[in-house]
């Protein structure tokens, strides 16, 4: 019985008082416009109505599980992330990420000593650090104006 009158479950009683009795209005909405001539209305008609027990179904699912379960859950997956452990280093060492290949396709990285790899110019590599430092200095200057970017000041200006 607790189960049911939690602060969690309120939430979830009172989504599904809103969004049961708005699906079935859509559905109810869809079948007058079916019956106006809109042929496309008939499958939202039937498909409300799913909707609805849908919500129904997900209401019952979360209700009945138990903060335990999904606790477990939780620690379940960090002890799996635990056991993978972080990130190694980079596992393509740098010369080999320097090179491009003729024989094998695009995309493809050789590794040292493979038939067709060419090393890039220095003059690209360089040209690429210069941009990539161009775009950091941009990057830090957005930072440093002190305002967030927001759909309202897409700029971040102060």
């Amino acid at each position: 019985m607790q189960k049911w009158v939690t602060r969690r479950a309120f939430l979830w009683h009172a989504l599904l008082i809103i969004i049961v009795p708005g699906c079935l209005i859509a559905g109810w909405w869809q079948l007058d416009r079916a019956m106006s001539g809109n042929g496309l209305s008939w499958a939202y008609t039937f498909e409300w109505p799913i909707f609805a027990v849908l919500a129904v179904v997900g209401w019952w699912q979360l209700i009945h599980e138990a903060p335990e379960e999904v606790q477990a859950r939780k620690e379940e997956r960090l002890r799996r992330a635990k056991q993978i452990g972080p990130p190694t280093a980079d596992p393509i060492p740098a010369p080999t990420r320097l090179m491009l290949t003729t024989t094998t396709g695009p995309g493809l990285l050789p590794g040292p000593g493979s038939e067709g790899a060419t090393e890039i110019e220095e003059s690209k590599i360089e040209a690429a650090a210069a941009a990539l430092d161009r775009y950091n200095d941009y990057l830090a200057s957005l930072k440093d104006k002190g305002k967030a970017k927001t759909w309202r000041n897409p700029q971040g200006l102060p």
